[in-house]
């Protein structure tokens, strides 16, 4: 079935699937403990009934799917931006214009110097995870810790 005429929801349990894999592959504990975990939840979507209203599914699991790559974060360097390359290279197949949507709303977000609601906390944290160490964006880095820190703090 073509990817654009597979249900959003069945989408995001295929993409979540595949990163369960490629972290149960990656040997590391906390990866495997995830997959573990990913892999109990999404077993109550392989037979029918859903538990809940498929919109209400794909909503759920694109708020997991933004928060994915905070467990990137504590893992080291160079698994962390290989998980960070398989994460996005796994949306994209799935989700093609999932990251150019996010990248429109980013920057309307940095335009306006302050984060509104926790979509967009993740949007602008995912955006850090992807700067920090990368000298050439200091100031954009910097941008995003006042924002994230703002928001936090209200």
């Amino acid at each position: 079935m073509n990817a654009s005429r597979t249900p959003k929801y069945r989408r995001l349990i295929n993409i979540f699937n595949e990163l369960s894999a490629v972290f149960m592959a990656s040997g590391d504990s906390k990866l495997v403990l995830l997959a573990t975990s990913l892999d109990k939840a999404l077993s109550q979507f392989d037979t029918p009934p859903l538990p809940a209203p498929a919109s209400v599914i794909a909503t759920g699991l694109e708020q997991g799917l933004r928060e994915t790559p905070e467990f990137f974060s504590a893992l080291p360097d160079p698994l962390r931006q290989q998980m960070y390359a398989t994460y996005r290279t796994i949306v994209e197949r799935h989700l093609p214009d999932y990251f150019a949507k996010d990248a429109q709303h980013l920057e309307k977000i940095m335009t306006r110097g302050k984060i509104r609601n926790e979509r967009e906390w993740y949007l602008v944290r995912y955006q850090v995870d992807l700067l920090e160490g990368e000298a050439q964006h200091r100031d954009r880095l910097d941008q995003c810790y006042r924002m994230l820190d703002a928001f936090e703090t209200s």
